[in-house]
């Protein structure tokens, strides 16, 4: 089936005015000629929309939207790097952890680009797809809502996989813990009291200070890394050392180079809550963003390498020894899980959202003139956000509680909906709405968006395959790590 993108006008500043987005639905979805609404009527519109923006005006800094967006970024897929790397060689898993972050950061850019023409803070990838895709629209966030549930899980998971690690560092030699303690079920549920408010938050900026506090157990280990290569005496013995390298390996570790940057998700809202959101500072918030993860990912993933070699395991934390600063490390890394749910959770609910309001609301909003095709999160009726809230964090529980083995499912799900929102959507987003732009610059961004488009979708067919693949190597490696899904 192909969607056939809406012709839309913009204004002289590149922002979609009302008469617009009523002309455009009213063409594609009926046929008939386009409502023109009366001078004073659109007046009124333009003025209430002005009020309402003045009124909902952004108060996150740059700041803090730049540690929200590096936080989900920075998933646990950062301890598979180094064995990753180890897959290709150092300069093979250098150059594509640089790629991966310059696709993204180009996905990003040109999603950006959308949200601003939208004109209002209004931006989601409902309001996107209702004026390019309309018949895709809730695919699309069906697919943005399944991929932030799948990993919601994983976090979940990993949780009750480390934290028993933690309590084993931590007790003296020669006492053993507790079973009760060594119980992943345990931490699962205790995190789940600390997450539990978290998730009713409403705005992303809310979530400013877990996400600093995530950052700090990023950067514990980045500190345990460089403090390990530069005294390698306390590590094991180290396995060779490749600068390039092929073998079957290195495919199957493409989906974590893809994943590991995938941020997407929450762009809408940080354009949508930060303070004058110019495209220049959104492009700090970015770039920045980007920037960071990438310096991290190199770092972790290369020293990491280095230190063991082709010895390195596919979680890096597993190959340390017991010390102070380990266990620190350990712990810090915990907390990071723990404070990168609700980053997921937030773009869950809006998704869902959207998906049970299906796309009737969206035309009739369109219709009306207005630029709202659907409630942005912190605009969902108190009734709908409490129930939806606690169906995701009862679902997510409820299967992490009984599943320790998610890694082929969370595969497909990462490799469709983790391609779909950093790549495939801003390129199609991009291509409908800046179709008729003559500036030289983006008719060279429209050849930068047809590239990140065929490579989205020629990532998701291979990552798939890999997915099917690996699912029929599971007899013999009946516990693939889960630490390979971003």
């Amino acid at each position: 089936m192909a969607f056939r993108p809406l012709r839309t006008s913009a204004d002289d500043d590149g922002t979609l005015n009302d008469s617009s987005i009523t002309s455009s639905v009213t063409q594609q979805g009926s046929g008939s000629s386009p409502l023109k609404p009366s001078n004073a009527a659109a007046s009124e519109s333009q003025s209430l929309l002005d009020s309402h923006a003045e009124e909902d005006a952004g108060q996150a800094t740059l700041f803090s939207s730049v540690a929200n967006l590096s936080n989900t970024i920075l998933g646990t897929g950062m301890l598979a790097l180094p064995h990753a790397i180890a897959q290709g060689g150092l300069v093979t898993g250098f150059m594509l952890i640089s790629l991966a972050g310059a696709a993204s950061a180009l996905g990003l850019y040109l999603l950006s680009r959308c949200c601003a023409r939208l004109g209002s803070r209004q931006a989601s990838f409902t309001a996107l797809a209702s004026l390019t895709y309309p018949a895709a629209s809730t695919f699309f966030d069906a697919a943005i809502a399944l991929k932030c549930f799948g990993v919601s899980i994983s976090y979940l998971i990993i949780m009750g996989s480390l934290t028993p690690q933690v309590v084993d560092s931590l007790t003296p030699k020669g006492i053993e813990p507790h079973p009760v303690l060594l119980d992943r079920r345990l931490w699962i549920s205790l995190s789940m009291i600390i997450l539990t408010p978290l998730g009713f938050l409403r705005r992303l900026h809310s979530l400013r200070f877990t996400s600093y506090l995530a950052l700090l157990a990023v950067a514990s280990l980045c500190l345990l890394v460089v403090v390990n290569i530069a005294d390698p005496s306390h590590l094991p013995q180290r396995g060779e050392i490749h600068l390039f390298r092929w073998s079957a390996g290195l495919l199957t570790s493409l989906p974590i180079y893809v994943f590991a940057f995938t941020c997407a998700q929450n762009l809408c809202s940080v354009y949508n809550e930060l303070q004058s959101n110019t495209q220049s500072r959104m492009n700090i918030a970015s770039f920045s963003s980007i920037g960071a993860a990438a310096i991290i990912y190199q770092l972790v993933g290369c020293l990491g390498y280095i230190s063991f070699g082709a010895a390195v395991s596919s979680n890096i934390m597993l190959d340390y020894h017991n010390s102070v600063l380990a266990s620190i490390v350990r712990i810090g890394v915990t907390l990071f899980v723990l404070f990168s749910y609700p980053l997921q959770l937030h773009p869950c609910r809006a998704s869902l959202d959207k998906v049970l309001a299906g796309q009737q609301a969206v035309a009739k909003a369109a219709v009306e003139g207005t630029q709202q095709e659907e409630p942005t999160p912190h605009e969902i009726p108190q009734g709908k956000f409490i129930a939806m809230t606690v169906g995701i964090l009862v679902a997510t529980y409820t299967i992490a509680m009984n599943v320790q083995n998610l890694s082929v499912v969370l595969g497909i799900v990462g490799a469709t909906g983790s391609t779909t929102v950093s790549f495939i959507l801003p390129g199609l987003f991009f291509l409908a709405l800046f179709r008729n732009d003559l500036s030289a610059k983006d008719r060279i961004l429209r050849i930068f968006a047809w590239i990140l488009l065929v490579t989205g979708l020629t990532l998701m067919i291979v990552c798939l395959s890999l997915q099917v693949w690996q699912a029929q190597r599971s007899t013999r490696s009946p516990h693939p790590s889960i630490l390979q899904q971003n």
